[in-house]
């Protein structure tokens, strides 16, 4: 993201709420832009007002569980996700979203009812960002489903559409860089996005570090995986569950092991 963009925006923003102040849809729109690691109680604090505004205002809830799976508290994310659910019945992204929460929490057998209800909602959208969202989260689903060649496939398309796109490159180069299945990994070229989400976003988020550091580990390269791990843990934002993930993959690294991420119901 533009280092001045994003200030012109966030700016904008303020006024909208300044001029306007029960203006839900800027409150909500000033929360995703401040949704990474230095500003994510702000962003929170901005989606409860918006739900506090707006009660049906389904975007609202879908990126607050985001935030939630981002900060890995799952169990947070799935009421957030079920009510987004009920306020759009057809939004391939929040079963597919909640379909990873539940794998990450080993419900495996909700997660594979919503990974199957996620891959029915083929992405309908022609706006090149919103459809590169939809097929990183319906590769997600393939990937709970134990279809990982699918899931690359999708992954890929994905990058093909947004290739600046932050989380797009993330979430690729972690499917990558991570997924059990030899076949569908390829460590250089997980290395290279998750290398370009941290250039682009200025090396500000840990997760893209982290997602870095386990590129060089399934490339081989684990002093670098061992280096990017310990740059990552350095983030003071980490709650206990993020730091505790990112010691143990420390640990792996220095053992010269890589990383294996199941989301699927043989883990």
């Amino acid at each position: 993201m533009v280092k001045g963009w994003h200030e012109k925006a966030l700016a904008d923003f303020n006024e909208a709420i300044r001029i306007d102040p029960t203006f839900a849809q800027a409150y909500c729109d000033r929360a995703d832009l401040e949704d990474d690691p230095r500003e994510s109680d702000k962003a929170l604090r901005d989606y409860e007002r918006t739900i506090e505004l707006a009660p049906d205002f389904q975007r609202a809830y879908f990126d607050r569980a985001v935030h939630f799976v981002r900060q890995r508290e799952y169990e947070k994310a799935i009421p957030d996700l079920t009510h987004s659910i009920q306020l759009l019945p057809n939004d391939l992204d929040a079963y597919a979203a909640r379909g990873k929460a539940y794998a990450k929490l080993g419900d495996h057998e909700r997660a594979v009812a919503d990974a199957k209800a996620a891959i029915k909602l083929k992405p309908t959208t022609e706006i090149y960002l919103q459809r590169a969202n939809d097929l990183h989260l319906l590769a997600t689903a393939y990937n709970i489903l134990g279809r990982p060649q699918l899931a690359a496939r999708d992954f890929h398309e994905a990058v093909r559409l947004a290739p600046d796109d932050t989380g797009t490159l993330d979430a690729v180069a972690w499917f990558l860089a991570t997924c059990p299945e030899e076949r569908v990994r390829n460590g250089a070229e997980a290395v290279s996005f998750a290398k370009k989400a941290c250039e682009i976003s200025r090396w500000i988020d840990s997760n893209y570090v982290d997602t870095l550091a386990a590129g060089y580990a399934e490339a081989g390269d684990f002093e670098q995986a061992t280096k990017y791990e310990q740059q990552s843990l350095k983030d003071p934002s980490l709650g206990s569950e993020r730091r505790k993930e990112r010691e143990e993959r420390l640990h792996l690294y220095q053992l010269r092991k890589p990383y294996r991420e199941r989301l699927d119901a043989s883990q």
